[in-house]
């Protein structure tokens, strides 16, 4: 059997409560046993033993509760640290990284563009021209239309280049 006064290490606020009742259920017994303007010596003297063991216990308590919560307030401080060297250190990759992956990607989309309008100018011209060809149509600057098909060409060859080049750089 375990006795009242034993109490369990790992629960000190169950061990408070109980110094607490402990305390009031003895000063109440204290206050019956003395007679109103006599109180005897050895009651008084238990009485202060008794409240002595108390301020002792709750001395105690309040020592060890004062360690844990500093425990505690340095753990949070000393996480708060981490977090904020974490987040500067994440903030600093993520914008460089970003900002090199958006450049590469405007350069890719500049070159699409520029692949894109060179491949419908060389479609209209080769339907026209097979048009040309096949149904015989007569135009007035038909003699030079071989020139005008070779700088067509020759265009959407330094386009398709220049295009090359930039994404390179």
């Amino acid at each position: 059997m375990m006795k009242s006064s034993t109490r369990p290490q790992t629960a000190p606020a169950a061990s408070h409560t109980e110094d607490r009742s402990n305390i009031f259920q003895q000063r109440k017994k204290a206050t019956k046993r003395r007679k109103p303007f006599a109180p005897s010596s050895s009651s008084t003297a238990s009485e202060a033993a008794n409240i002595q063991k108390s301020l002792h216990r709750t001395q105690t308590l309040l020592k060890n509760e004062l360690e844990r919560v500093s425990q505690v307030a340095t753990a949070i401080e000393d996480d708060g640290k981490v977090l904020a060297e974490t987040m500067t250190d994440q903030q600093q990759l993520n914008v460089s990284s970003a900002a090199k992956a958006l450049t590469s990607l405007q350069r890719a989309q500049q070159r699409e563009q520029r692949v894109l309008y060179a491949s419908i100018i060389l479609f209209y011209s080769a339907v026209f021209y097979i048009l040309w060809c096949r149904l015989l149509i007569r135009i007035p600057f038909a003699d030079r239309l071989p020139q005008l098909w070779q700088s067509l060409v020759q265009i959407m060859v330094s386009a398709v280049a220049s295009a090359g080049s930039s994404v390179r750089s």
